[in-house]
């Protein structure tokens, strides 16, 4: 059972460090569903947190640290102007 959870982390590692990189190029509708990804992640990393056993603690407390730097990093994007290659991603052009 802890190398499933292992492999899983793996996995959610993965896919943040995606979310990271996509969300340096996307436009306001990307960073939008980034964020909401990441919030409902943290509610994941909490409920893990009280069932799992203390041992995951270390990994869990990594992992929710640094999605809230992601979050903090997300919501500060958010707020600055987007770049013209991101307008044209907003309306639905380029990548």
């Amino acid at each position: 059972a802890s190398s499933l959870f292992i492999d899983e982390l793996h996995r959610l590692v993965r896919r943040l460090e995606r979310l990271a990189r996509s969300a340096e190029r996307g436009g306001r509708r990307r960073r939008a569903q980034e964020k909401a990804l990441v919030e409902e992640l943290l509610l994941c990393v909490g409920h893990l947190q009280k069932e799992l056993p203390p041992e995951f603690l270390p990994v869990l407390e990594a992992t929710e640290k640094a999605l809230h730097q992601d979050l903090d990093y997300l919501r500060s994007v958010a707020s600055a102007p987007l770049s013209p290659e991101q307008k044209g991603q907003d309306q639905g052009q380029g990548p």
